[in-house]
């Protein structure tokens, strides 16, 4: 997965951590930043659970894959009980809301594409601002990252 340059502004540069970790799903099962940052924290984690079941059916035999899934098994006692709950959902465009220390409260839609038939499957995800709001707080963001 490749990082965005304003995630890493946004939520707190990923750079140090393995390329591994550097996934939402494992950031927001392990990352205390995350865990208190994300706000419906609870609702999408479950969601994006969810979605995560719907795409390992079509890279089930990928090592990559179950290597990932074995790690947040092992990782999150959260992550074992909602991964047993069996829920499926769709990728669907919807708005995360983040509670920045310096800027405050910035709404962004997620979208996602998949680029197929390319093998392995590859994902352009894109963060949008939701609101006139959002978007000068991304702004001031940009700034306080320039300075």
């Amino acid at each position: 997965m490749q990082e965005l340059p304003f995630l890493g502004t946004l939520c707190a540069p990923q750079t140090q951590r393995p390329r591994a970790d550097r996934n939402c799903l494992w950031l927001l099962t392990t990352s205390e930043r995350w865990k208190r940052d994300f706000l419906d924290r609870g609702e999408m984690l479950r969601d994006l659970i969810a979605k995560y079941r719907a795409a390992m059916a079509e890279h089930v035999a990928e090592p990559v894959w179950k290597e990932q899934l074995d790690r947040l098994l092992g990782a999150s006692a959260e992550f074992r009980a909602l991964w047993e709950r069996h829920e499926v959902a769709p990728m669907s465009p919807h708005v995360k809301r983040y509670l920045h220390p310096v800027v405050g409260l910035i709404r962004l839609e997620h979208r996602n594409m998949w680029l197929a038939p390319q093998a392995p499957a590859q994902r352009v995800v894109a963060y949008v601002p939701a609101d006139e709001d959002s978007e000068e707080r991304l702004e001031r963001l940009a700034e306080v990252a320039a300075e």
